[in-house]
């Protein structure tokens, strides 16, 4: 059986050219992005409570995953006195929360299905360096 790799923000950008690699590499490639953007599983990764339920359906449709590239992220471009608590968080769900709760629901998986697997989380640049505008973006990626 060919091994399974899922990646997060795949509907369009690095994300998408990461699935691309990892289908031509001959993984089966399971797409995951914002509902409507014709990723294979449409989810909020901001939903941080629905993650485990995520990772517990690919695996149930699809079998042991192999691979998670965690590379879904969102920034807002706001003046560092401007970012409010909703945006903070909105934020560090998505980049932060989101890489780190389906990691360890896809952990415990390989776990008990015995798969020696990777799990890839993809930072930024802002993670070293900070860029205006991004106070919220750049703790995230350092933070990843």
């Amino acid at each position: 059986m060919t091994e399974l790799a899922v990646v997060t923000g795949a509907a369009r950008g690095l994300g998408q050219a990461i699935a691309a690699r990892l289908t031509a590499d001959g993984y089966r490639v399971i797409t995951v992005d914002r509902p409507g953007a014709g990723c294979a599983y449409g989810f909020d990764l901001a939903d941080t409570e629905g993650l485990a339920g995520l990772a517990d359906a690919v695996r149930r449709d699809h079998g042991p995953i192999h691979v998670l590239v965690n590379n879904a992220g969102v920034a807002r471009l706001e003046h560092f006195n401007e970012i409010t608590v909703a945006g903070w968080q909105a934020v560090m769900r998505v980049n932060c929360d989101a890489p780190f709760f389906l990691a360890q629901r896809v952990a415990e998986h390989m776990i008990a299905d015995g798969v020696r697997g990777r799990i890839v989380n993809v930072s930024s640049k802002n993670g070293l360096m900070a860029e205006a505008g991004l106070a919220h973006y750049n703790a995230s990626k350092g933070a990843l």
